[in-house]
């Protein structure tokens, strides 16, 4: 945590606070020399009025070009072209033979479809992996990898085209009707057992008097009690297979966490792996591998007059004792006073510090 020592303009760069109406990050803490124009080029400084930075996401080969075309300027393989009249098709320029409804396909141009006022453009070309070819089955037709072909009447199959029908299904670059075969490991075989037909590997099995366990074909002899631990059958009704190892079952609620059986009314599982009791029962929830109270816990910004407790910091519980507190790793700070310059995993929304 680092104090807001520059007020609402404070801001992290590299770990530390900085002016963020005086400077800019950069790598680290450049001043602005363009004023609210200043923009980041990869490491570099640049006008944003009067230049564009071309391959900014590419730190070390951002490249700096002025501004030619005005706002109409944009960037192809590292030189700027006028957008309203070219486009950039995998790294070369074309003319936008179409106006506004030019698009690429590969190096190539064409009239993409579009709709004005109701009516609608008909397509002519279509791209198909990066191939254009013609709109033969008007608007059935379809890419099959780099051809095209009519939904209506035809299937694509890994690429090939068969002919289609009610019953027909693909498996994988082949095709097959569901209700005289199934498709094992993208192998075409006989329903020998009807609807009760399922596969094992390429091997074809009766759903009603065997399983398939690992891989391995074996009979039911629990009957709908059967069930597979690894590649043997067990009694399912007395047993629980957690990663191959059998457990007796104690009755019901009885459950796997990582190989371990555990008994979901006093216990639960943390983090996929670790095995914990409820320590404050019904209240009881996981902070990564370990608990925590979900009751004294403050969940989000909407409702600030919850009563505080614990905050789940990075897969540790962490005492708040304010609503201004959050989480920077596996810590606390308040947004009012302290920032937070660890780096924002908007996926998982928190921050994560290297020293947690």
């Amino acid at each position: 945590m680092r104090q807001k020592t520059y007020g609402v303009n404070s801001a992290c760069c590299q770990g530390n606070v900085y002016n963020y109406s005086a400077d800019i990050c950069c790598g680290a803490v450049k001043p602005r020399l363009y004023g609210e124009s200043t923009g980041c080029c990869g490491w570099r400084l640049y006008n944003r009025d009067t230049d564009v930075c071309c391959n900014f996401l590419q730190r070390d080969n951002a490249i700096i070009r002025p501004k030619v075309y005005g706002n109409s300027t944009a960037c192809c393989a590292g030189e700027v072209y006028h957008f309203d009249e070219q486009i950039c098709c995998d790294g070369q320029l074309r003319d936008k033979e179409f106006g506004a409804y030019t698009d690429c396909c590969g190096t190539f141009v064409y009239k993409r479809h579009f709709c004005y006022n109701s009516v609608c453009h008909l397509d002519e070309l279509m791209c198909c992996d990066g191939q254009l070819r013609s709109v033969e089955f008007g608007a059935n037709t379809r890419c099959c990898g780099t051809s095209v072909y009519n939904r209506q009447s035809e299937i694509c199959c890994g690429g090939s085209v068969y002919p289609s029908g009610a019953d027909m299904e693909c498996c994988g670059s082949s095709v097959y009707n569901l209700t005289t075969s199934v498709c094992c490991d993208d192998e075409v075989m006989d329903r020998t057992y009807g609807r009760n037909s399922r596969c094992c590997g390429t091997e074809v099995y009766d759903l009603d008097t065997h399983l398939c366990c690992d891989g391995v074909l074996v009979y039911q002899e629990f009957g709908y009690s059967s069930g597979c631990c690894g590649s043997s059958v067990i009694n399912s009704e007395k047993f629980l297979c957690c990663n191959h190892t059998l457990y007796p079952r104690h009755g019901e609620g009885w459950w796997c966490c990582d190989g371990q059986a555990y008994n979901e009314e006093t216990q639960m599982c943390c983090d996929g792996v670790n095995v914990v009791y409820r320590e404050f029962g019904s209240s009881t929830g996981c902070c990564g591998t370990s608990t925590m109270n979900i009751d004294a816990f403050w969940p989000n910004d909407d409702e600030p007059q919850q009563r505080l407790g614990q905050l789940c910091c990075n897969g540790v519980a962490v005492d708040v004792t304010s609503c201004n507190e959050r989480c920077c790793g596996t810590r606390v700070f308040n947004t009012q006073t302290e920032l937070c310059c660890c780096p924002y995993d908007p996926y998982r929304r928190l921050y994560v510090c290297d020293n947690d």
